[in-house]
Parts: structure tokens; sequence; C-alpha cells
């Protein structure tokens, strides 16, 4: 399935403060890059196999799963405030350090920042 090219297309204009909430265009943005990144990992560990990747490659698979079964695939429909709950939760499983697309804030108070709860790394 071919996500992302959608993904952006939808996202571009029908998000952020005064249209949906204030983290959103952060979030989403970064679950994006995750995905995108996961995807790439998927490519590698079809030519490598799982095994032979470090161990922040394997948090991606597992980060690309998690997104996909949580929240892509979606069998009901949800509010934005449920995705953007499962947005949060599947970014725990990437190290804090990766989170770029992240401010300090967010990070901190979603319990994503270094040493925090669920902060990952």
């Amino acid at each position: 399935m071919k996500i992302l090219p959608s993904l952006s297309r939808l996202m571009k204009d029908g998000i952020g403060e005064g249209i949906t909430h204030a983290d959103h265009p952060a979030l989403a943005s970064q679950l994006y890059a995750s995905y995108a990144r996961a995807q790439d990992v998927r490519t590698l560990a079809s030519v490598v196999g799982v095994e032979s990747l470090p161990e922040a490659d394997r948090r991606y698979l597992d980060f690309g799963d998690a997104l996909e079964r949580r929240l892509i695939h979606q069998e009901r429909h949800r509010t934005l405030e449920d995705g953007m709950r499962i947005g949060w939760e599947v970014l725990r499983l990437l190290p804090s350090g990766d989170l770029g697309r992240l401010s300090e804030a967010q990070l901190s108070r979603h319990g994503l920042a270094a040493g925090g709860p669920g902060g990952g790394g």
C-alpha cells in the first residue's frame, strides 16, 4: 500500500491551529517522517534480514507495524483526539533523539522527552 503520497496531499491544508489541534501539524509531520524511515528499513531488511539490522532500525520496524495496525488500518471512525493519542503512543517506540520534528515542550508534554516515561532513549 502506498500511503505516504496520500497522507501528504490530505494533510497539506486541513490541519493546524485554528483548524485542528495546535500539535497536529508537528505530530503528523513526525509520524510521516518516521513512517518513511520505517519503509526504508523494511526494504533494507528484505535484503539483509531483520537479524542483521541494528536495534535502532528494528525499532523502526516495530513502529511501522504499530502505526499501520493501530492508526492507518482503522476499522471504525475515530475522533481527532483518539488518532492523535495513538500517534503519540506509537512514537514512544522510537528513540526521543530521532523525534526532531517535535518541540521539547511537545516531547515533554506527551511523555517522549529523553529520560521521561516512554522517552525511548
